[in-house]
């Protein structure tokens, strides 16, 4: 809905279909760093982190919140899940297990839920 009260322009609203704007505090960089340096594997690895970090707010968490149904909400995480388990390389400073990925992963979900973005 528009300030005025009518209907926005493209289509109705759905608030359970935005994705909170970058600037809101689910896109905090620093926050999710915290998370993931609490991997054994990412531990004493700034570079690591912050790296995974920055490709998890561009692009897996984005998906994951719009995604419409648990199906695209569980593809977008073994997406993420199959980016931290992949090897290292020049453009990836990082490689985890497939075990600390399932524990991130765990961590990243669990942390979405108590900031009440949870399973819809």
């Amino acid at each position: 809905m528009s300030p005025d009260g009518g209907a926005s322009p493209g289509g109705d609203d759905r608030a359970s279909d935005a994705v909170p704007p970058r600037a809101s505090p689910l896109f905090d960089r620093s926050f999710w760093e915290s998370v993931a340096a609490e991997s054994p594997e990412l531990a004493g690895d700034p570079e690591g982190t912050e790296h995974l970090v920055y490709r998890f707010l561009g692009k897996y968490l984005p998906a994951v919140l719009k995604a419409r149904t648990a199906e695209g909400r569980e593809r977008a995480w073994l997406a993420l899940w199959s980016y931290m388990i992949a090897r290292r390389s020049a453009r990836k400073p990082f490689g985890l297990s497939p075990l600390a990925a399932d524990e991130l992963v765990g961590r990243f979900q669990a942390e979405l839920v108590q900031q009440g973005y949870g399973p819809k």
